[in-house]
């Protein structure tokens, strides 16, 4: 982690995704526990991500802070999209954990989707203090990786290399349209 770190350019937010997340690692529950925990408290990363239905996100989120390391709180759905209300309990219990940012990705089936967690963001930026981003996934979830700002959503994810989650959009054209959208700053 030292060498990661001090040769890095950019902030850097440690993340372990595992299969059940959409990921590639196949950890167990002390196992995630036990590596995100140890990389929030090197005190060397910028942030880690904990995904909020672990059993002990709770304990990584707060000894993460006794580190002094940011969390940002995670919620993933590839099955579908909840409803509002079960996206505002989610964001409730981040706040519950002490995250410092939220993150909720979801996977709309219809066009009703989208609208539902923009509608949920909207809400939650009322309620909650803490910078969050939600975005949905796949091709009907693509507007919302470039206008989620207007909602309250407040980054995006895009595709460097290689999309890391459905419906990524590349860097460079997220960029180009983000600059159209925004021509004055």
């Amino acid at each position: 982690a030292y060498k990661i770190k001090h040769n890095a350019e950019k902030p850097i937010i440690f993340t372990m995704r595992t299969v059940r997340e959409g990921g590639m690692a196949d950890l167990d529950e002390d196992a995630y526990f036990s590596c995100v925990n140890e990389f929030a408290e090197t005190g060397l990363m910028d942030a880690v991500d904990v995904e909020i239905r672990r059993d002990r996100a709770g304990e990584i989120i707060k000894n993460a802070h006794a580190a002094g390391t940011p969390v940002i709180a995670s919620f993933h759905n590839f099955a579908g999209t909840p409803s509002k209300d079960d996206i505002l309990s989610v964001m409730k219990r981040m706040n519950a954990a002490g995250a410092d940012i939220f993150k909720v990705s979801v996977m709309p089936q219809k066009p009703e989707d989208v609208i539902t967690l923009m509608q949920a963001t909207i809400e939650a930026r009322r309620q909650f203090e803490q910078p969050m981003f939600t975005m949905a996934m796949g091709e009907l979830g693509s507007p919302t990786r470039i206008s989620g700002a207007l909602f309250g959503s407040c980054a995006t994810f895009a595709a460097g290399l290689a999309a890391s989650a459905p419906g990524q959009i590349p860097v460079s054209m997220v960029s180009a349209i983000l600059k159209q959208l925004r021509p004055s700053r």
